[in-house]
This record gives C-alpha cells, sequence and structure tokens, in this order.
C-alpha cells in the first residue's frame, strides 16, 4: 500500500525525533559522568537541561508517532493536535530547564570553584557543543520543511544547548583559574534567554491547541488564491486553524445563483483542490456556499440598431445586428453602450462565435426572444441567467426584467436551431 503524504511528513519527523532523542541521551551521560568525575556543577546542571532535553524531544516523538492514527468515530478529525500537546509539554520541560539552571547557577555564586580533571571537564561541553549544533541544524530544517512546532522547538533548545554547553566550557575554564561568580554569572545569564524561549514555544503550543488563527500570511494568500478562480464571485469569509502539522479551514464563497446542486459541488471541489495543491500544509479545507448577491448587474439585449433606450429588439439573439450592454445598480439603469456583432454574416456555429464574443463583457443576464441550443447552453455554461422577452423596446424590457416580470429560460426557445450550428 503507498503511504499518503501525510503520512510520510509525519514519518520524517518521527525519525528526525527518535535521532534527537537517542542522541541528547547519549550527551546527557557524557556530561553527567564528566560532571561527577570532575566535580563541576556547571556540568552536571548541563547535563540537567541535556536530560529535559530529552524529554522534550521523546514528547515530540511520541507527539508525531499518535498522530499518524488514523481517523476514528471518537476522532473523526485525526490526532493531529498530538503533535501539538507534545510540543506544549516539551515547552513546559524547557521553562523547569531554565529554572533549573538559574538555581543552580544562583548557588554557584557563593561557593569557591573547584575542579577535578580538568581535560575532560572542558572536552565534555565542547563535544556537546559541536553535536548540538548538527542536532539543531536537522531539527529545524526537517521542522519548517513539515511544519512541526515541536521539532521547531526543539530545535531552538538545541541551539540554546549549543550556547550553553559553551558557556559552561568558559565558566569551567574560568573555575580552572579560581574566578570567582564568573560560572554562575552566565550560567543565570544563560537561565533567563531559555526561560524567553519556552515562553514563546508554550504559548504558540496553547495558541494552536485553541485553534487559533497563527499564520496572518497564509490567511491572505488563501484569501486571494479563491478570489482569483473565476467561478467565484466573492469571498464572504475565510478561517484557519492550527492543528499539529497541518492547517485545516473553512471558507464561505458566494457564487452565481444560476448555479444548480452538482455545478455548485463542482466547483467547491475546485476551490478545495486548487487551494490544497498550491499550499501543501493545509490539510483540509470545507467550502461553504451561498448565492452571490450584488446591487449592479450587466444585461445584454440583442437590437437592431445604434440608436438609444428605446432601440427595438429583435427575434434571434446570434443574429442581431448590435448588442445593447446596459449596467442597472440598485434596480434603475445606470449606463449603457451599443456595439456590432462582428459574426452577422457567419454561416456555420454563429451562435458559439457570438456567445465568446459578449462573454468578454463579463454580462450576468441576457434579455432576447429566441436563442439556440449552442448559444443557451454556451452562455449557461458560464454563469449568464437568459430571460425571455417579447416585441418590446429594449428598455421596456430592462424595465420589465428589473421588475421581475420575464420568464427565465431553462431550455433554448429552438432545440435545433440550424442557424447556430
Amino acid at each position: 500500500m503507498i503511504a499518503s503524504s501525510r503520512e510520510i511528513i509525519l514519518k520524517k519527523g518521527q525519525r528526525i525525533a527518535r535521532l534527537a532523542t537517542l542522541t541528547t541521551i547519549f550527551l546527557v551521560a557524557l556530561k553527567a559522568l564528566a560532571g561527577f568525575l570532575s566535580g563541576s556543577i556547571l556540568l552536571i546542571a548541563d547535563a540537567m537541561h541535556s536530560a529535559v532535553d530529552t524529554v522534550a524531544i521523546f514528547s515530540s516523538w511520541f507527539g508525531l508517532k499518535i498522530s499518524q492514527k488514523k481517523y476514528s468515530k471518537k476522532f473523526p478529525y485525526g490526532y493531529y493536535k498530538a503533535e501539538n500537546f507534545a510540543a506544549l509539554i516539551a515547552s513546559i520541560f524547557i521553562l523547569f530547564a531554565a529554572y533549573e539552571i538559574f538555581r543552580e547557577s544562583y548557588a554557584k555564586l557563593f561557593v569557591l570553584p573547584s575542579l577535578g580533571v580538568p581535560v575532560l571537564a572542558l572536552l565534555a561541553p565542547l563535544a556537546s557543543s559541536f553535536i548540538s549544533y548538527f542536532i539543531a541544524v536537522y531539527e529545524n530544517k526537517v521542522g519548517k520543511e513539515i511544519n512541526s512546532q515541536s521539532l521547531i522547538a526543539n530545535a531552538q533548545e538545541s541551539k540554546f544547548d549549543v550556547i550553553s554547553s559553551l558557556i559552561v566550557f568558559a565558566g569551567i575554564f574560568l573555575a580552572y583559574f579560581n574566578i570567582k561568580y564568573v560560572e554562575g554569572a552566565l550560567g543565570m545569564a544563560l537561565s533567563l534567554v531559555i526561560l524567553k524561549i519556552g515562553y514563546q514555544n508554550a504559548k504558540i503550543a496553547v495558541y494552536s491547541l485553541m485553534d487559533a488563527s497563527l499564520d496572518k500570511q497564509l490567511e491572505e494568500d488563501v484569501r486571494n488564491t479563491v478570489g482569483r478562480i473565476k467561478e467565484v464571485k466573492k469571498v464572504a469569509a475565510l478561517k484557519l486553524r492550527q492543528s499539529g502539522l497541518f492547517v485545516f479551514g473553512e471558507v464561505s464563497v458566494e457564487l452565481s445563483k444560476n448555479l444548480n446542486v452538482s455545478q455548485a459541488h463542482d466547483i467547491a471541489d475546485k476551490i478545495e483542490a486548487t487551494v490544497k495543491k498550491k499550499y501543501q500544509k493545509i490539510g483540509n479545507l470545507f467550502v461553504h456556499i451561498k448565492p452571490f448577491k450584488t446591487e449592479t448587474i450587466k444585461i445584454l439585449v440583442p437590437v437592431d440598431s445604434q440608436q438609444d433606450l428605446d432601440v427595438k429588439t429583435v427575434d434571434h439573439f446570434a443574429r442581431a445586428p448590435y448588442f445593447l450592454f446596459v449596467t442597472a445598480k440598485s434596480g434603475q439603469i445606470a449606463s449603457f453602450y451599443i456595439k456590432e456583432n462582428p459574426f452577422l454574416k457567419k454561416e456555420i456555429r454563429s451562435g458559439l462565435a457570438v456567445s465568446k464574443e459578449v462573454l468578454k463583457e463579463n454580462i450576468d443576464v441576457v434579455l432576447t426572444k429566441r436563442i439556440g441550443e449552442i448559444s443557451f447552453h454556451a452562455l449557461r455554461d458560464a454563469l449568464v441567467d437568459i430571460y425571455l422577452t417579447q416585441g418590446e423596446s429594449a428598455k421596456r424590457a430592462i424595465n420589465n426584467f428589473i421588475a421581475g416580470r420575464l420568464k427565465k429560460l431553462t431550455k433554448p426557445t429552438h432545440p435545433s436551431d440550424k442557424t447556430n450550428k
């Protein structure tokens, strides 16, 4: 069975979390042993810091593993928030580590430096900083690639593990020369920085668990993408929420009221597919459809001359010498213009050619006495409403339409109209 893209992403995150966990366990053992043999309180505190990192990274691994579970009746939206919960747990341990480092460093201010096996004590933090650097780079790369909050949080903590190990190295080096206070002061400064990172990561995790929208730029990009889909008249509302590595959301769009259920469903599928293809971090997008309401509408009437609004309508849409285009706003005629039919003398498929031409004017409604099969379907497929009007002036036909007195056509007036072929 071929794994889905989501499964591949989750498994990739799980692998890096597992590798980081095993590597950090090794660093804990190395620094704890060196700290015990050398008697360095700062090195032992750093080992404790790494031990907390191990628990945090393990939480990420566990969260990513749980996220891979299939949907169930009890969890119809999946288990993706397990990763957010894991990120929160990781942040709590980061905050605890900051507290422990601060406490140990403060105590170190009042203790005279005493160090045994200095070579081992100095090599341990150097090795730790080197290994932690590559862990941080790899975690950050994969975390951003798969949009994993917990991996990104752990990458930030691994970066500070590099800094903390270097500070430990500097503190041990200075302690070897019996310089007071430096080791404790450096440790306290480090703890405050780690405290800030832990707070930031915890805030993001809590916001995600509460369905907050964390990426305003993504929200605007998705709105613009949906708005550019030609069938969409208006993007009424958009909501996005973080759920683990993925983003879920819903969008409310307004479409032509002329659509049937099947057409509306197809457009909804198109919107979701377009967004998910462009933004792979979006897991699901629910599309809610509403009829488009506007005060402005553009009307086309086939007419016999280039006079004013009192010009006469003609008997056939595709064989009209001219087309009157009227913009109506709030039930009143706002403006109009007339164009010549460039396909009047076209003998074959004139209806299709004329339809394509008038659709360039972004019309909403056609008022006509007679329309063939090809023209009718070309216009309807473009979501243009077609109404039947009888031997009247164009102005009267338009006023009758605005007043709601015209009949809407649901089929061609002449199913086999040969003049449209």
